[in-house]
């Protein structure tokens, strides 16, 4: 069959409770649903959010392979715990994103938990400010 190539923009997950950071995907198939289907397997992407899919767009052939090199040097989706964390989050802190109006959140919840701290995100590691970027 006649290949297409699709980029498709997903929420990866694994930077704590209600994050995300958006990465591009290169992919190959044949319509932009299979592509969507195919991004959301991938590791590290939110599985069971069904708003885990950004976008998904296609490209030419250069596009696809810039991407994928591009990805090959990204740090947050070739790090395995090897190095410095501190590092690690310095290089990813400006890329997380949170969201908005979160539909798994019942009100119910929302009433009970009384958080001291506003900034409170969920994840400890945040919070502990290890990056002074």
């Amino acid at each position: 069959m006649f290949e297409k190539y699709y980029l498709v923009e997903v929420m990866c997950g694994h930077v704590g409770a209600y994050a995300y950071i958006p990465v591009l995907f290169p992919i190959i198939a044949e319509n932009g649903r299979e592509a969507a289907k195919k991004a959301r397997n991938i590791p590290r992407v939110k599985h069971h959010n069904k708003y885990a899919i950004l976008s998904v767009k296609k490209c030419s052939y250069d596009e696809y392979l810039a991407q994928k090199e591009a990805n090959e040097e990204d740090a947050y989706l070739n790090w395995r715990e090897t190095g410095s964390t501190e590092d690690y989050y310095c290089s990813v802190m400006d890329r997380v994103k949170y969201m908005d109006g979160n539909p798994y959140i019942s009100r119910r919840k929302k009433e009970r938990s009384k958080r001291p701290d506003p900034e409170y995100r969920g994840c400890t590691t945040f919070r502990l400010n290890l990056c002074e970027c």
